[in-house]
């Protein structure tokens, strides 16, 4: 009776191949971005920290504010919002 528990579909009995450089090298080489995907040298972002001024919380400008500060990317805030927010006096309002 022979013991197939340790064999594989070749009939080796659980041996393996050392690895080698050769396995590595059959592995594709990552894709490289163009040039043009690069992102451009880092600017520094503007940031609208807004906090409820009093005890409750207020919405404004699809965000909703209480007593802890939400920092929001500038760029991420139409005119219209910025001007709703700047107007209003329930609001705290700064500009990092």
């Amino acid at each position: 009776m022979t013991d197939t528990k340790n064999t594989d579909a070749s009939g080796s009995a659980g041996k393996t191949e050392p690895a080698t450089a050769t396995a590595a090298a059959k592995k594709p080489a990552a894709a490289k971005k163009p040039a043009a995907a690069k992102k451009p040298a880092a600017q520094k972002k503007s940031y609208v920290c807004v906090r409820a001024a009093g005890k409750k919380p207020r919405r404004r400008a699809g965000h909703k504010f209480g007593s802890e500060t939400v920092r929001i990317a500038a760029d991420k805030l139409s005119k219209a919002d910025m001007k709703a927010l700047m107007d209003d006096s329930r609001l705290a309002v700064e500009i990092d």
